[in-house]
């Protein structure tokens, strides 16, 4: 493994405080790039992660990701069929960023650096963005 990835190095980059106008940050969080765990690579990364909330509706926010993204040299990748919650993901170089856009709380309560239902509101879109690296980049 080449050298780890510090958590100052991730926090300085854009997208690590690329917000939709107007969201509200209810949690954010963030660490450096840690040696692999033995069978679990997805947690080695470093990582800047924020859950936000905004009166925009969800396709209007993913648009906006998507503009902003792609003049950033990013690449819209396929996200897996399997995830719970409507999100894009997208790759460049060693880096990967995600952005979930939820219908109702995935979490059962407020724990962990993660918002329960109470931070959801009728009328409201809560989502993720979640920027992350590797030093040794990701498995294709």
């Amino acid at each position: 493994m080449g050298k780890l990835i510090g958590e100052d190095w991730i926090l300085a980059q854009p997208e690590a405080r690329l917000r939709y106008p107007g969201s509200t940050v209810l949690v954010a969080n963030s660490r450096r790039e840690i040696d692999a765990i033995p069978g679990d690579p997805a947690q080695t990364s470093a990582y800047s992660r924020a859950f936000l909330r905004t009166l925009a509706p969800r396709d209007e926010i993913a648009a906006w990701y998507d503009k902003r993204l792609e003049e950033a040299g990013w690449r819209l990748a396929e996200a897996p069929e399997s995830h719970p919650q409507h999100w894009r993901h997208y790759r460049r170089s060693n880096q990967a960023f995600s952005l979930f856009l939820y219908d109702k709380s995935p979490f059962k309560a407020d724990s962990h650096g993660t918002p329960g239902p109470s931070a959801f509101r009728v009328g409201a879109t809560v989502y993720q963005v979640f920027f992350e690296a590797r030093a040794d980049g990701f498995p294709q």
